[in-house]
Formats: C-alpha cells, sequence, structure tokens
C-alpha cells in the first residue's frame, strides 16, 4: 500500500511538473467598463517560461468593437501574432474602440507553444462593460442659467452705476 502510494505520488509530481513551469500569456484591459465610442487598451503579457523558441496567439475581440491600431496583423475581429523563432517574454499592446450599444463584452483568445499538443486559452480579464449613452439634455438646467444670469446681472449693474454718475453731474450743471 505505501508503495503504490508513493508511486502515485511520484507520477503525479513528474506529470505536474511540466505545467508548473508552462509557458503562458495573460490579457489585461486599462479599463473595466468604457462609454460608448471610447477607446480601451488590451495588453497581452507573453511569459515564456519553458525555453520554447516559437508560438502563435490569435485574440478575438468581441463583434462591434472596432481594432484601432493592431501589430502586426488583423482580420475581421482578430488581432494575431507570430513568433517563429528566439520566443521571449514580451508584451502586445493593441486598442480598439468601445461600440454604440451599452452590454458586457468578452474577449477571448487562445496560443499554442512549441510543444503543445492543444490550444491554451489566454488568462487573466475578459470581461468589460460599456455605459449606455448619457440621455440627451431634455432642457435647460441651473447649469446652463448661471452665467448668462451674472453677464445680465454685470450689465444692469454697470448700467445703473453709469446713471447714477449722469445724475450727479447733471445736479452739478444745475449749481
Amino acid at each position: 500500500m505505501k508503495r503504490t502510494f508513493a508511486t502515485v505520488a511520484f507520477l503525479a509530481l513528474v506529470f505536474l511538473m511540466p505545467m508548473a513551469g508552462a509557458s503562458g500569456i495573460t490579457r489585461s484591459l486599462s479599463k473595466s467598463s468604457a462609454y460608448p465610442g471610447e477607446t480601451v487598451s488590451v495588453t497581452l503579457d507573453v511569459a515564456v517560461t519553458g525555453g520554447e523558441s516559437y508560438y502563435l496567439i490569435d485574440e478575438k475581440v468581441p463583434s462591434g468593437w472596432a481594432i484601432v491600431n493592431p501589430d502586426p496583423q488583423t482580420e475581421s475581429g482578430h488581432v494575431k501574432w507570430v513568433v517563429f523563432q528566439g520566443a521571449a517574454s514580451t508584451s502586445y499592446t493593441y486598442q480598439v474602440v468601445a461600440p454604440q450599444l451599452g452590454g458586457t463584452y468578452a474577449f477571448s483568445g487562445n496560443y499554442m507553444f512549441e510543444g503543445m499538443t492543444a490550444e491554451g486559452s489566454i488568462g487573466g480579464q475578459n470581461a468589460i462593460t460599456v455605459q449606455a449613452a448619457a440621455p440627451a439634455s431634455s432642457g435647460i438646467g441651473y447649469g446652463d442659467l448661471i452665467a448668462p444670469a451674472i453677464v445680465l446681472a454685470g450689465v444692469l449693474i454697470t448700467i445703473f452705476i453709469y446713471m447714477l454718475k449722469s445724475r450727479k453731474k447733471a445736479k452739478k450743471r444745475r449749481w
């Protein structure tokens, strides 16, 4: 019984060791929420920890989002990177513009490093909420009246002072 347990523990350790040092990719978003038309930065952090020399990344942008400045390659709704040799830990950043429709949107993506037999999913942040557009103003509010009221008050005070000075001058002339 002890020998079986030791064998199973050893095999589990040997199996899990490569996973502990496995390379991976993590996503971070510059904001957790955005307004329609607002630009958001997306960063993919690549950690090459297993000595791999090549990898590929296929990042999927949510439907309705516009890719602003991808580097280096895009196709509709995707941003892609391919490293053929000399893979090293690095970061990639691209910008997207939020759609007009409010709601919660999910980024997703896959990667594959040298030696992997199946694609891995990009981890980290993947959800962002687009706030509904602010409703249009339905009329003049208190804040809209302050500046004109101050200007009007200044004009009335200037006229009043002018009239007082004019009366004083008129009284001096009569004497």
